[in-house]
C-alpha cells in the first residue's frame, strides 16, 4: 500500500491510500494509524474532497474502536455518516454503517443497535453490488445472530461471508485478505460446534488451518483451540490434547497471555478425564497463575476454580474443593454474565465435598441448585441442537431453490436472446445468414429447454421426496433427542437425587427418606414406560408389517387381558358393541385400542368407574371406529395438540410418556386413515378413527344393530 501511495498520480488517490493505511495500521501500530488518519483528514479538507473526508473520519473512528475508545469512535464515524448522507454516497454509507455496527458490537455491547447498522449496510451493499463490503457484513451479522441464538440467521450470513470471501480471494481482490477468510472459518466452525454439528465444525476449522500461514501465531493458536474444544465436547480427549498442545505452543510464541488460561483449563479437564491427575493439577494451576496476575477474567476463573475443585475432590482433599467453590461463588456474586455451566460445576463440587465431610444439609442445598441448573442447561442445549439442525435444513433448501431459480433465469434469457435475434433478422434481410444461424440456435435452445424442463421436473420430484424424507427423519430425530434429553434424563436424575436425599435423611428422618425412595421408584417405573413407548414408536413402519385376517373381539379381549389389573382396580368395563372381522396387522390394531382404553381408564374423575364402549360404523369406502368413555374430557383449546408426540395435558406423573396418541395417529395414517377427537356428553371423550375397506378390509356383521 505504501508503494501504491508513492505511485499515486493524484491527490485524491494519495488521500484514499492514507485512509486505508490508517485502518491497516490499527492492528499493529495505533500511533501510526492515528497519524495517517489525521493526515488523510487534513488533506481531504484542504482539497475539499467530501467523500475522502468522510472516509477519513470513518478510518479514524475504526482506529479509536480498535484502541478501546468507544465514544470517540462513534463521534468520528457519525461525522463520516453525516457527510455521506449529504453527498448521497451509498458506498460511503455502507462502509460507515458497518464501522458503527462493529463499534457498537465490541465497544458498546449493544447487539440490537449493531444489528440494525449491519442490516442497513447490507441492504446498501446489495443495492450497489459491493461484494467486498457484503462479505464483511455477512461475517459481522453472523456474529450478532450467533450471540442472539438466531441460528438460521447466523448460518445464512456466515455462509454468505465464507462463499464471497472464497470467491474474492480466488480473484485476488486487494480488499479481502487471508486474515479475513481465517476469521470467518473460525467463527463458522465455532457456530457448528454450538449446534453439535461436530463433523462440519472439524471440516471448517481444518480448512481455516490449511490457509493460515505458519508465522501467524495468533490465528493458528485460536483455530487449534477451537478445534480442541470440538473434540473435548465430543469426548475425544486424546485428540483434544494434541490440538491444545499445538495451540499453547503458538500462543507462547506470540506471547498471547490472554488466550492461555482458556487453553490450560481445557487441557486440565482433558487430562482429568484421562485420569492423568498430576498433569491436570499442573495445568489448572498454570491457568490460575495467569488469571491472578495479568488476565483477571472472572468467567474463566470461575470455571478453572470449579474444575480444579473436581481434581481436589478426586484426591480426597475435600476442604480445598469447598474453598475453591466458595471463591468461585464470591466471583459470581460480584460479576454478571458468568456462564451457567461454570456455576453448575461449582455447585456440583460443593455438594459432593460437603456430603463426603458429613455436612448433609449443605450437600442437599448445593445438590438442589446443581439439579436446577442441569435442567436449564440441558433445555438450552437441546434447543440449540434442534434449532441448529433446522437452520442447516433451511439453508440447504434455500440453496437448492436458488439453483433452480438460476436455471429458470438462464432459460428466460435464452428465450429473450432468440426473440430479439429473430426480430433483427426480420427487420434486416441483409442479416439472412445470421437469421439462419439464429433459427438453428432457437431449435437447439428449445430442445435444451425441453430437456432442462424435464430434468427440473424430475429434480423437483426428487427434491420434494427428499425434503419429505428429511423432514420425517429430522422430526423423529428431534423427538427422540428431546425425549432422551428431557424425560429419560429427568427420570434418571430424579432417581439419583431422591436416592441421595434418602440416604442423607435415613438416620434422622426415616418417613421423609421413605417418601424420597417412593419418588425414586415412581421415576423408575415412568422411565421404563417411556422406553417401551419409544421403542415401539421407533419401530413403526419397520419390518413387522404382516397382514392377517382376525376377529376384532379377539383383539379387544387381548387388550382387556393386558389391562386386566388396571380395569379391575378402577372397577371399569370395556364393551365391544359391533363385532367385525379385520384384515390388518393385528399387533398394530391392538396397540391402537390398548392406548385408547388405557387413557380412558387413567383419565377419570375421582371415584368414577370407567365405562368404555367400542363401536363401528360402515361408510362407502371406510370403517369408522369409535372408542367412547365417561372420563374427564379434554378442553377445546388442547384438542388440536393431543396427537403431537410428547404432548402432555396433565402432570408428567399422571400422563405417562406422551406418545400414546401419537402412536395411534402414526398407525392409522399408515393405512391412509384419519383420527380425531369428539366430546361425549358433558364430560366424556370419544376418539374416532377410520380405516379403508380395501385395507384392512373390515367386515361388519350386517344383522347387528348399532346403537
Amino acid at each position: 500500500m505504501w508503494l501504491e501511495y508513492h505511485e499515486a498520480k493524484s491527490d485524491s488517490a494519495k488521500i484514499a491510500t492514507l485512509s486505508a493505511l490508517a485502518s491497516g495500521y490499527a492492528f499493529v501500530n495505533l500511533d501510526s494509524a492515528f497519524t495517517l488518519g489525521e493526515l488523510a483528514l487534513t488533506q481531504a479538507k484542504s482539497g475539499k474532497f467530501k467523500y475522502l473526508e468522510g472516509n477519513a473520519y470513518v478510518s479514524i473512528g475504526e482506529v479509536y474502536d480498535i484502541s478501546g475508545k468507544f465514544e470517540p469512535a462513534l463521534e468520528n464515524i457519525n461525522k463520516g455518516l453525516a457527510i455521506f448522507e449529504q453527498i448521497k454516497s451509498d458506498k460511503g454509507l455502507a462502509r460507515a454503517y458497518n464501522a458503527r455496527g462493529l463499534a457498537r458490537l465490541y465497544g458498546g455491547r449493544n447487539l440490537i443497535e449493531a444489528a440494525k447498522d449491519f442490516e442497513t449496510s447490507k441492504n446498501l451493499s446489495i443495492a450497489i453490488n459491493d461484494k467486498v463490503q457484503l462479505a464483511k457484513i455477512g461475517h459481522n451479522l453472523g456474529q450478532i445472530y450467533h450471540r442472539e441464538e438466531n441460528y438460521p440467521g447466523a448460518l445464512a450470513n456466515y455462509l454468505l461471508a465464507r462463499n464471497l470471501k472464497d470467491s474474492l480471494l480466488l480473484l485476488k481482490h486487494p480488499e479481502i485478505t487471508i486474515r479475513d477468510m481465517i476469521t470467518t472459518y473460525n467463527n463458522l466452525g465455532a457456530f457448528y460446534k454450538t449446534i453439535y454439528q461436530f463433523e462440519k465444525a472439524r471440516e471448517t476449522l481444518k480448512k481455516g488451518l490449511d490457509i493460515t500461514p505458519e508465522e501467524d501465531f495468533r490465528r493458528r493458536s485460536v483455530l487449534l483451540y477451537t478445534l480442541a474444544t470440538v473434540e473435548e465436547r465430543d469426548s475425544n480427549y486424546t485428540e483434544a490434547l494434541d490440538y491444545l498442545k499445538e495451540s499453547i505452543a503458538f500462543a507462547k510464541k506470540g506471547n498471547f497471555t490472554a488466550d492461555m488460561p482458556n487453553i490450560y483449563d481445557v487441557m486440565g479437564q482433558s487430562y482429568l478425564m484421562l485420569k492423568s491427575r498430576e498433569a491436570a493439577k499442573e495445568h489448572f494451576q498454570l491457568a490460575l497463575d495467569i488469571l491472578n496476575t495479568t488476565n483477571p477474567n472472572p468467567n474463566v476463573k470461575v470455571g478453572v476454580l470449579a474444575h480444579q475443585g473436581e481434581f481436589f475432590f478426586q484426591e480426597g482433599r475435600y476442604f480445598e474443593a469447598i474453598a475453591n467453590s466458595e471463591e468461585a461463588f464470591s466471583i459470581v456474586n460480584a460479576n454478571d454474565n458468568i456462564d451457567k455451566e461454570n456455576i453448575r460445576d461449582a455447585h456440583d463440587i460443593y455438594a459432593k465435598a460437603a456430603e463426603a465431610l458429613g455436612d448433609f444439609k449443605l450437600a442437599v442445598f448445593h445438590l438442589k441448585a446443581y439439579s436446577k441448573l442441569i435442567k436449564e442447561i440441558e433445555s438450552i442445549e437441546h434447543k440449540k441442537q434442534y434449532v441448529g439442525l433446522q437452520a442447516i435444513h433451511d439453508v440447504q433448501f434455500a440453496e437448492q431453490r436458488h439453483q433452480q431459480e438460476l436455471l429458470e433465469l438462464e432459460l428466460a434469457l435464452s428465450k429473450k436472446w432468440v426473440f430479439w435475434l429473430t426480430i433483427a433478422v426480420i427487420v434486416a434481410l441483409i442479416l439472412a445468414l445470421l437469421f439462419a444461424i439464429a433459427k438453428r440456435r432457437e431449435t437447439k435452445a428449445k430442445k435444451k429447454v425441453i430437456v432442462i424442463n424435464e430434468e427440473l421436473e424430475s429434480k423437483n420430484i426428487e427434491l420434494a421426496s427428499s425434503n419429505q424424507k428429511l423432514g420425517l427423519a429430522n422430526s423423529k430425530l428431534s423427538q427422540f433427542s428431546f425425549a432422551t434429553g428431557h424425560d429419560l434424563k429427568e427420570s434418571l436424575r430424579n432417581i439419583t437425587s431422591f436416592t441421595q436425599l434418602a440416604s442423607i435423611e435415613l438416620a434422622e428422618n426415616p418417613p421423609q427418606a421413605q417418601l424420597h425412595l417412593q419418588e425414586a421408584a415412581t421415576s423408575g417405573k415412568r422411565m421404563r414406560k417411556m422406553l417401551d413407548d419409544l421403542l415401539h414408536y421407533s419401530n413403526l413402519g419397520g419390518n413387522d408389517t404382516a397382514i392377517s385376517r382376525f376377529p376384532l373381539d379377539e383383539a379387544i379381549s387381548s387388550v382387556k387381558q393386558q389391562l386386566k389389573t388396571e380395569i379391575e382396580e378402577a372397577r371399569g368395563d370395556v364393551i365391544l358393541t359391533t363385532p367385525a372381522t379385520l384384515k390388518a396387522n393385528r399387533t398394530e390394531v391392538e396397540q391402537i385400542f390398548f392406548n385408547l382404553v388405557h387413557n380412558a381408564i387413567n383419565y377419570q374423575a375421582p371415584g368414577n368407574e370407567p365405562r368404555i364402549t367400542i363401536k363401528l360404523e360402515e361408510r362407502e369406502k371406510q370403517i369408522i371406529f369409535m372408542v367412547c368413555d365417561n372420563g374427564i374430557g379434554i378442553p377445546a383449546e388442547h384438542q388440536h395438540d393431543i396427537f403431537k408426540p410428547f404432548f402432555r395435558l396433565h402432570n408428567r406423573s399422571k400422563s405417562g410418556s406422551g406418545l400414546g396418541l401419537s402412536i395411534c395417529k402414526t398407525i392409522v395414517e399408515s393405512y391412509d386413515g384419519k383420527i380425531w377427537y369428539e366430546a361425549a356428553g358433558e364430560s366424556g371423550s370419544c376418539f374416532c378413527f377410520t380405516l379403508p375397506k380395501s385395507e384392512p378390509k373390515a367386515q361388519l356383521n350386517p344383522n347387528l344393530f348399532i346403537p
